[in-house]
């Protein structure tokens, strides 16, 4: 039985080294292909003589794609706050935990700072990225 309980670390790290490479190598694919498409545009645009499109910036700089990103300042702070709760309550029922259940009122306060940030600057925000998503300006 040693032997079986040895292997499931070490399957556990192959399973994950290969999963980051598997993700590695589609990407790179991914992105190879992108660039081809683009390349045979270019080269088909050319052989007509049409005038050619800019490339998108997104085809270089991969920040540029996320600067219409929606803001999830909500979201966040309602993951965050329901941890910190449940984990008050866990840690406060278990006889042992409840001196700890103190620190798990961390997490729930990071999730009211989020919620408060969403009540007075997320809404803005979120109204901003909806009308740049629409409009095509930059937020």
């Amino acid at each position: 039985m040693d032997d079986f309980e040895m292997l499931i670390p070490i399957l556990g790290t192959a399973f994950v080294c290969g999963a980051i490479i598997t993700h590695t190598i589609t990407e790179a694919a991914k992105h190879r292909k992108i660039y081809e498409m683009y390349h045979k545009e270019r080269l088909a645009a050319i052989e007509k003589g049409i005038e050619l499109p800019p490339l998108p910036l997104e085809l270089f700089d991969k920040e540029s794609s996320r600067t219409v990103k929606r803001p999830r300042h909500l979201l966040k702070g309602m993951i965050w706050l329901l941890v910190g709760l449940a984990g008050v309550v866990a840690l406060h029922y278990d006889p042992r935990g409840r001196d700890y259940a103190l620190y798990a009122l961390i997490p729930a306060g990071v999730g009211v700072a989020y919620l408060l940030y969403y009540a007075v600057e997320g809404r803005k925000e979120e109204a901003h990225a909806d009308e740049a998503r629409r409009g095509g300006l930059k937020p």
